[in-house]
């Protein structure tokens, strides 16, 4: 079966090239053949003669902060430039164990509990996430590496191999997924994961 993907910039960005199972072509239009299970990245960037507005996120102690779609992850980046009346942003605020999201504030009009929230991009903006302490107990999820394989949480807060321990509020679902290594096959949860 052949598949036809279009690649469709939104205001202000245009389409840079393909990657993945889909090669490094630049032509926005392609087509693939599923021959086998395939995943394919479409590369997005900034037009360069858009004009474009900065959007900086702070925020207190107890979380972090994510465009959902875009490049700011704060923690780490915080600032990030977007094209001027472009595509409206989603900021996700995600509270770390032990604390709860309160409000944002500075780029909204008192303040807003919304979660995410959107922000137009007509002008320059700074947002503020304030988290707040929680009166949730904190428990501590604990994975044993595995040695042929590597599990991992739906949150992303494991990756074990490297990251095998997380701290989450009492009561919290996590969902676990063991992938094992080529030519290993998984056998079964053991302890306080056991059946």
């Amino acid at each position: 079966t052949n598949v036809m993907l279009m690649a469709t910039a939104g205001t202000g960005s245009m389409f840079t090239k393909w990657a993945g199972d889909c090669g490094e072509s630049t032509e926005s239009m392609m087509t693939i053949t599923m021959d086998a299970a395939k995943t394919c990245e479409a590369h997005f960037d900034l037009d360069p003669t858009a004009e474009t507005i900065a959007l900086t996120v702070e925020k207190t102690e107890g979380g972090m902060v994510k465009d959902l779609t875009g490049p700011i992850d704060c923690g780490e980046t915080c600032t990030a430039n977007y094209a001027k009346e472009g595509d409206d942003v989603q900021l996700m605020a995600t509270a770390d164990a032990g604390f709860q999201f309160k409000e944002w504030s500075g780029c909204v009009d008192p303040v807003s509990s919304d979660n995410p929230l959107t922000v137009t991009t007509e002008a320059d903006k700074t947002c503020t996430a304030t988290f707040e302490a929680s009166s949730t107990p904190v428990v501590t999820l604990t994975v044993t590496a595995p040695t042929n394989g590597k599990i991992t949480t739906q949150d992303g807060g494991i990756d074990c191999g490297e990251t095998c321990t997380k701290d989450y509020d009492e009561g919290t679902e996590i969902s676990l997924n063991a992938v094992a290594n080529e030519g290993f096959a998984f056998a079964s949860w053991t302890e306080d994961c056991s059946a």
